[in-house]
């Protein structure tokens, strides 16, 4: 079913188009298969067929943004689209979950840092959506009012939550296109998704920037740097369980042991430091390399 779907959607563009436009159309769900639709067609077919579907895709939810004046969901909507075509480029030009993910960290980095030049107006904001939002929380009855952040918190956070919602917008960019590629995969045998998967990891340069600027965040105190850094170590860690991944394939029981793994990171998140670890160390010492001469 999902070859004949994907056959159908590549026979010609305006299939593609037309399911993207109705998939926009209806609840948020069918907006994420609007986006799958759009890395397909780029995946397989090139950049321009890719944004033409895009267009046609983003065209609803334009629309709902102009009648609502919700100009803030249309902008993320946007974003999204934008996010997994540009990835999907990336990977159909370079072939390479790698170059994907250091050329994706670098943007996210960049991003925040642009921040620098209106850094008191954007934490300004953030503090404003955060208190807006516990409002209402507290109004629909999951918080008690005694139980919501302080004046401290929220700062703290508004002044990390640029970096947070980079990596969010990247990272659900970055599943969308692993479940397109695995979905290619299955009807076009001569795409490996699990191999190229399997060999991601950072290169040195990217290291030296995680280096600097945690150095910079420590030494200067900005937390400004936290927050360009947020982007790079959420990307290090999926590249740390890449390498998890390859460092127990072969394994009789490396099933259970991953199974067991992830289990462990849903009870202790701050179990995620070790595959940052584990990327960080990939990255330095290319681990990959040093496994197949044991």
């Amino acid at each position: 079913m999902l070859g004949r779907f994907a056959h159908f959607l590549l026979k010609r563009d305006k299939n593609a188009a037309l399911v993207a436009f109705l998939c926009s159309i209806l609840p948020v769900f069918f907006g994420s298969i609007s986006i799958m639709i759009v890395a397909l067609v780029t995946l397989r077919k090139g950049e321009r067929e890719g944004f033409f579907v895009l267009a046609w895709g983003v065209l609803p939810l334009l629309a709902r943004g102009f009648v609502d004046r919700s100009y803030l969901f249309f902008a993320a909507a946007v974003i999204a689209f934008a996010l997994v075509w540009g990835m999907a480029s990336m990977l159909r030009h370079y072939s390479s979950w790698s170059v994907l993910l250091e050329l994706s960290a670098l943007l996210g980095v960049c991003a925040v840092l642009v921040t620098l030049v209106f850094r008191e107006s954007v934490v300004i904001w953030w503090v404003a959506y955060i208190n807006d939002y516990m409002q209402l929380i507290v109004k629909g009855g999951y918080l008690n009012a005694d139980e919501v952040l302080s004046r401290s918190q929220v700062l703290w956070i508004a002044q990390v939550a640029s970096g947070i919602e980079v990596l969010v917008l990247l990272f659900a960019a970055g599943l969308k296109l692993a479940v397109v590629r695995w979905w290619e995969g299955r009807v076009f045998p001569t795409v490996t998704f699990r191999k190229e998967l399997l060999q991601t990891r950072f290169n040195l340069w990217a290291l030296l920037l995680f280096v600097l600027l945690l150095l910079a965040a420590l030494v200067l105190k900005a937390v400004v740097f936290v927050d360009a850094l947020i982007p790079l170590a959420g990307l290090y860690i999926v590249s740390g369980l890449c390498m998890l991944h390859y460092w127990m394939q072969g394994y009789k029981y490396a099933r259970s042991a991953l199974l067991g793994f992830y289990i462990v990171l849903v009870i202790v998140p701050y179990a995620l430091v070790l595959a940052l670890v584990l990327g960080l160390m990939d990255s330095g010492f290319n681990l990959r390399v040093r496994i197949r001469e044991v």
